[in-house]
């Protein structure tokens, strides 16, 4: 069950968990309980590379790469969320296409402003 967030007060409506976009919940204070950093152990880095997908649906806001799924936000009166692909990345910037309309242009966007799908919903 879910309600718009602007405006609140619309009626409810519901949606099965794999057709939702997930927002950036914002900044995100990062505990110090525990180990410092230098004291946890550290995966090979063959293992790091394959703990994260090269194409697909992202898990986290961390891992939106070249070639992955999300959704952006176009610049229309209604700012809806479209599915976009990453083309290009610098940094916490990305150049999306929108995915089937390779004749619209590209648009750039910060990461917190994407959207990522819900992957791992059964």
């Amino acid at each position: 069950m879910l309600r718009w967030r602007d405006p609140p007060r619309e009626r409810r409506f519901t949606r099965h968990r794999r057709s939702l976009g997930l927002l950036f919940p914002g900044p995100v204070e990062h505990a110090k309980a525990g180990p410092s950093s230098s004291q946890q152990p550290t995966k090979p880095a063959e293992e790091k590379a394959s703990a994260k997908p090269k194409q697909g649906l992202p898990l986290t806001w961390d891992d939106i790469d070249v070639n992955h799924l999300v959704l952006a936000k176009d610049d229309s009166p209604c700012q809806s969320y479209w599915e976009s692909i990453p083309t290009e990345k610098h940094g916490d910037t990305f150049t999306l296409r929108w995915r089937g309309y390779a004749e619209v242009p590209n648009i750039v966007r910060p990461r917190p402003s994407l959207a990522i799908l819900c992957p791992s919903a059964k």
